[in-house]
């Protein structure tokens, strides 16, 4: 399932191939990852505008339709942006389409369809709404904060590590990782960490 890193790159792709460029057409290709919105709407609200700014929050995507609402986007397993110059070169799994005026592509490619497309006011209705915590590479969360954080949690540290709801961003892959690098087995007891060990995990 892509994490932080795979959806920082995904919104750099954004960036780099799709903002600011006029969209002439909109192809929604399954309902199924519309989350309050239909395609009808969906398609209403992106024809004619751009993509103009772009935001991430932990697992999540956003990118601003003109100076109207955002485009909320989660990447479920499989998920990720293809972008293509002739339409013959669509990607199979292709579920929504946005095509350019200036003739390029760019698809959100979702295999098994558990992706979601939401259009939302601003991106923190949103992050409020799933009550996700602190991205987990905010400048923001500080040491202390993340002390704070774990003060109050029981249970495995990297089932803590997962929860998108305590940290956005973590989830099987990285959690390991952090934690090899840290040098604390996974079921390791929140409530067992010494100071050390808090600081040197937020380190890492």
């Amino acid at each position: 399932m892509p994490e932080l890193p795979d959806v920082e790159n995904f919104k750099r792709t954004l960036d780099r191939t799709a903002r600011n460029k006029k969209i002439a057409h909109v192809e929604v290709r399954a309902g199924k990852i519309l989350q309050g919105v239909s395609a009808r709407k969906l398609a209403r609200a992106l024809t004619g505008r751009k993509l103009t700014r772009s935001r991430r929050h932990g697992k999540h995507l956003f990118a601003r339709i003109g100076n109207g609402p955002w485009l909320a986007l989660h990447f479920g397993m499989t998920g990720y942006f293809a972008d293509f110059k002739k339409l013959e070169d669509d990607p199979a799994h292709d579920r929504l389409r946005l095509d350019f005026n200036n003739g390029t592509h760019f698809a959100f490619v979702n295999q098994r369809k558990f992706g979601k497309l939401h259009l939302v006011d601003a991106p923190d209705d949103l992050i409020g709404e799933e009550k996700l915590g602190p991205d987990a590479l905010d400048k923001k969360l500080t040491l202390k904060k993340f002390r704070a954080l774990l003060g109050d949690r029981r249970g495995a540290i990297k089932a803590a590590l997962m929860d998108q709801n305590l940290i956005a961003g973590i989830g099987n892959v990285y959690s390991d990782e952090i934690l090899f690098q840290a040098r604390l087995h996974p079921q390791t007891q929140v409530e067992d960490l010494d100071d050390t060990q808090v600081g040197n995990l937020y380190r890492v």
